[in-house]
Formats: C-alpha cells, sequence, structure tokens
C-alpha cells in the first residue's frame, strides 16, 4: 500500500522571525487592545442594559476584569492592570464604592 502524499507543500518558516521583538510587542499591544476595548463596551452596555442583556454584561465585565487582574494580564500590561481598569470605569463614567 503506498501512503498519501499531500498534493499541497508545507513550507517551513523562519521562527526567529516570526518571534522577534516588533512581532511579539505587535502581539502584546493587539491583546491588550481588544481586552480594554471589549471591557469598555461591556461597561457601556452594563450601565444601560436591561434583564439577560444587563447579565451577559456583567459577565463579560467580570471576564475582561479577572483577565486584567490576572497574572498573565498583569505580564502583558506591565503590572498596570488594576490601574487600567480605574481608568476605563471613571472613563466610562461607572463610579466605585471605595
Amino acid at each position: 500500500m503506498t501512503r498519501y502524499k499531500p498534493k499541497v507543500e508545507v513550507k517551513k518558516f523562519d521562527i526567529p522571525e516570526v518571534l522577534s521583538d516588533d512581532g511579539v510587542d505587535d502581539l502584546i499591544e493587539a491583546v491588550v487592545r481588544k481586552a480594554i476595548t471589549d471591557y469598555t463596551k461591556a461597561l457601556k452596555q452594563q450601565k444601560t442594559a436591561r434583564g439577560k442583556d444587563k447579565a451577559d454584561a456583567t459577565r463579560r465585565v467580570n471576564e475582561c476584569e479577572k483577565f486584567f487582574r490576572s497574572p498573565w494580564g498583569n505580564f502583558l500590561t506591565y503590572g498596570y492592570g488594576e490601574q487600567l481598569i480605574k481608568i476605563l470605569r471613571k472613563k466610562v463614567g461607572v463610579v466605585d464604592d471605595d
């Protein structure tokens, strides 16, 4: 029996090029920007939504806050996860209890 050979040639990529400092920095920035966008959107929806939509928004807010407070989130934000939460909550107009 002959072994199946795919017709498409898989190209190998240069790992050092893919994992360059610029690429890593761009990826970190993209992840943090997406988290900020998601968090801000969820906070705004949480303020105005009712019922199930409010519950969904609250769940997303909690998920984003959990990310920002996590070791990984703090690593990606250079240790400013908690401060980002405060800044974004203030920007959206959410008053904290502290």
